[in-house]
């Protein structure tokens, strides 16, 4: 193996009776759990934990992610982690560098980032093309700026009191010429952006 590449989503599996930890969960709409996965680059399921339904997406990230990262200490290898917006959690990057991973993890939306990333929200002029275009964008936030922007709800909300500093939007701030693009919007449904935390220019999402 010559690199690893860890995605931690979590899922949901429906109910329909009166199981333990059977729960009504809002972002779902239905009666379920609420498993968290942990998958390498090959589809391989590292680590799983059934949960109860109505927990939040990152909740016991830490007992989930942690025996995967023992499993592969010592391999002198490049190693990535990606998640969705649920997992924008400061405790979680702080975890991730001591460890040696880079990562990309989308930051959910707010008006600090949106404000950025306004000119690009405008299609361009034409017949639409048969292909996806992708659009990119290098910007800095401070942790100031998203400290006083609204809080986001439900799914991937971020706590009002632990905010990102600058850096954690574009880790390479001191060489602008490694830089091949910043934030990558998400789909309209979610609004959010990604946290480029300290990817040396492999686009892994």
């Amino acid at each position: 193996m010559r690199e690893l590449i860890l995605d931690m989503d979590s899922s949901v599996s429906e109910t329909y009776g009166e199981q333990e930890g059977s729960e009504f969960n809002g972002h779902f709409g239905c009666t379920c759990y609420h498993p968290l996965f942990c998958f390498n680059q090959f589809g391989d399921v590292e680590q799983s934990l059934l949960r109860d339904g109505n927990v939040h997406s990152a909740k016991d990230w830490r007992a989930v992610l942690e025996p995967v990262v023992a499993r592969y200490q010592g391999r002198n290898i490049p190693c990535y982690f990606r998640a969705d917006a649920a997992f924008a959690n400061p405790e979680l990057y702080e975890y991730l560098e001591a460890e040696g991973f880079e990562y990309a993890i989308r930051l959910p939306g707010n008006d600090a980032l949106l404000w950025d990333i306004e000119p690009m929200l405008t299609g361009p002029v034409g017949r639409p093309s048969s292909t996806p275009i992708g659009w990119y964008a290098g910007f800095f936030v401070s942790g100031q700026e998203l400290e006083s922007c609204s809080a986001c709800g439900g799914e991937g909300g971020m706590a009002q009191w632990r905010t990102l500093p600058s850096c954690r939007i574009h880790r390479d701030q001191s060489n602008p010429a490694r830089q091949t693009g910043g934030a990558i919007l998400q789909p309209a449904a979610h609004g959010g952006t990604v946290d480029q935390g300290r990817q040396e220019r492999r686009q892994i999402d």
